[in-house]
């Protein structure tokens, strides 16, 4: 015989729904707070606003979608191992100071579309072992420090059509699951390929064709 019926559990259940609201309403407060921080950083406030000068630690954070487009920030800017659960657009943004997205996952698109890394005195940007699970764009950036993308991977389509690097750029590990687009992208500091194997400029200074896979392209 078939055992008694039982009722629902209507606790279990309202902590389910108490849950579902407080991760809700956390989701929107960060948004918030990103949505307030990325209008002073804007590019079209006042310099001495001191908003541009500040470092911002987002570092091991549950980020979720980011809307930082034409930032400009002269501080550094640390996200390693954050995890963006929408969507990231640092379209045109200007990252004076060090970027460091080191073992940061991104679960949606990501837009670096003409971004700039120059980084200062205290190096470039930091995409070490991170993992990009949609599509990845860096078209049109701007790469003037050191970049590291040594064990990053990418899963969706990645554009680096446009890209330039001027300075050292590595590969080495990186995974790529569809063949990068790197149409007119120029290096003219050493490349570091995904094989590990290395590619000099025969003169200083000198730009070349940016080809960070080993996989052939058209």
């Amino acid at each position: 015989m078939p055992g008694p019926l039982t009722a629902p559990d209507d606790a279990t259940e309202q902590d389910k729904l108490d849950k579902n609201r407080r991760r809700d309403e956390e989701t929107r407060v960060r948004e918030t707070i990103l949505r307030v921080i990325g209008t002073h950083l804007d590019r079209s406030r006042a310099a001495d606003s001191g908003w541009h000068q500040n470092d911002f630690d987002f570092t091991g954070a549950e980020l979720p979608a980011v809307q930082m487009s034409s930032i400009r920030l002269e501080g550094r800017f640390d996200a390693s191992e954050a995890t963006f659960s929408g969507a990231v657009l640092f379209v045109d943004a200007r990252f004076d100071g060090p970027a460091r997205f080191h073992g940061a996952m991104f679960s949606e698109e990501t837009w670096f579309t003409w971004a700039t890394f120059s980084g200062g005195a205290y190096g470039g940007a930091d995409f070490d072992g991170a993992t990009f699970s949609g599509d990845a764009k860096f078209d049109g950036a701007t790469f003037s420090g050191d970049t590291t993308f040594d064990g990053a991977t990418f899963s969706g389509d990645t554009d680096f059509d446009g890209a330039t690097f001027s300075g050292n750029a590595t590969f080495d590990g990186a995974t790529f699951t569809k063949t990068p687009s790197v149409e007119r992208g120029t290096i003219s500091g050493r490349l570091i390929r995904t094989d590990g194997a290395g590619e000099e400029a025969s003169r200083p200074g000198e730009e070349r064709p940016f080809q960070p896979s080993v996989v052939p392209w058209s």
